[in-house]
């Protein structure tokens, strides 16, 4: 992606990481910051079901990175969905802009208030939530999201976020969403600890239990 090869990149992707890439690759016209790639080198692999992540070293500056891929009719394929998808695709922050000033800090009005964990949607047309905090209010009902991969904030409208907490009321068979990486997995309650901030789930995806925190689970509004 960050050589410009969007087809390549979309030929071993999962469909809806096929429409990530089409945004970056709509943008990129415009984008004069692509960065600089090297040889990446495989630095390990941890498989999970029809999940994996892939852990890769890039040799030009020697930093590592995770890649996802989703097994598809026995196949892997990249399923980075949001995250890295626009880191590689270079939308980087352009040189001297500083994050930092976007939108405004006064938050006594807004219904959100600044560093709360929430889920929110990235792409406006799209259902796909991810784990983010509000980093600044952007407007009448519109925030600016700092979101968890680490790329860099963007604006959300308030319909598009749902507030993550401890206190999330969940019962046994509600169908939620729970973070596993950077992303929001789709799983069911299977057991709730609320005394513990616990909640035991059970992912769609590959059938297995797992333990987490409260705060990491939403039900679609």
């Amino acid at each position: 992606m960050s050589r410009g090869d969007y087809d390549a990149a979309k030929a071993v992707s999962t469909e809806e990481t096929k429409k990530a890439i089409d945004q970056v690759k709509s943008m990129a016209a415009t984008n004069q910051n692509a960065k600089k790639e090297g040889d990446y080198e495989v630095k390990s692999e941890n498989i999970d079901g029809n999940n994996a992540t892939v852990k890769l070293l890039n040799k030009l500056d020697n930093k590592e990175s995770d890649v996802y891929l989703k097994k598809v009719n026995d196949k892997w394929m990249v399923s980075m969905d949001k995250q890295q998808v626009t880191n590689k695709g270079g939308d980087a922050k352009k040189e001297g802009e500083n994050t930092e000033e976007l939108g405004s800090k006064d938050d006594s009005k807004a219904k959100y208030k600044i560093g709360t964990k929430v889920a929110a949607i990235w792409i406006s047309n799209s259902d796909k939530y991810y784990p983010g905090e509000i980093h600044s209010i952007a407007g009448d009902k519109e925030y600016y999201v700092k979101w968890k991969d680490g790329s860099k904030p963007s604006k959300v409208a308030e319909d598009k976020i749902v507030v993550m907490s401890k206190d999330t009321k969940l019962k046994v068979g509600d169908q939620v969403q729970a973070i596993w990486g950077s992303s929001f997995w789709d799983a069911k309650v299977k057991k709730v600890m609320a005394s513990e901030g616990k909640a035991v789930i059970t992912w769609k995806s590959d059938g297995k239990d797992a333990t987490v925190d409260i705060e990491d689970v939403f039900k679609k509004p």
